[in-house]
């Protein structure tokens, strides 16, 4: 067996979101002995895909509904070949975190005062 990963533990929000793009190539493809590229998330393994005699592409997003600490790994996992090489390129890499409440309140409220001092501003000018 070989392979490569990488992981990465970060803390994160209810409701934040990880994405990323992916692409999938092998040098030399043998449907007998296939390369897969994976994602775990606190152990939990998902497959992306299985090596093909084409690149494959894709994205993979995941929504946290608990707010603590995280550990994401992203590989690529080869068993029984020791002749092809294979490689996952990871791009456009996110973790986003939906506002809180109290930051959508504070944020309405300030475009509420904008538009009544706009509309003031106007009135007395006419």
């Amino acid at each position: 067996m070989e392979g490569s990963a990488f992981q990465k533990t970060f803390t994160v929000a209810a409701g934040s979101v990880a994405s990323f793009d992916w692409t999938l190539n092998t040098d030399a493809f043998d449907a007998e002995f296939t390369d897969r590229a994976f994602v775990a998330i606190n152990g939990q393994l998902n497959w992306l895909a299985s090596a093909g005699a084409a690149p494959l592409q894709g994205s993979f997003s995941h929504l946290f509904t608990s707010a603590g600490t995280y550990t994401l790994a992203v590989g690529v996992v080869d068993v029984n070949d020791v002749t092809g090489v294979s490689r996952l390129d990871i791009d456009n890499v996110a973790v986003s975190a939906v506002p809180e409440p109290s930051s959508l309140a504070l944020m309405l409220a300030g475009l509420v005062g904008v538009g009544t001092a706009t509309r003031k501003r106007l009135n007395s000018k006419a």
